[in-house]
């Protein structure tokens, strides 16, 4: 997901794969179109993993 290759990330999931993250739940490929631009233009809060 940090490279923002829509693509990629798509095809990580099931074309029919389901994805909730609290701020969105959905279609997975949704998910992805929905994500790629708030990485893109950097808000990154609550996508990546806290360790």
């Amino acid at each position: 997901m940090d490279r923002c290759d829509l693509e990629k990330l798509k095809s990580c999931y099931h074309a029919d794969g389901y994805d909730d993250h609290g701020f969105f739940a959905g279609n997975a490929h949704e998910f992805a179109e929905y994500v790629i631009p708030q990485s893109e233009r950097g808000y990154t809060e609550g996508l990546m993993p806290i360790i």
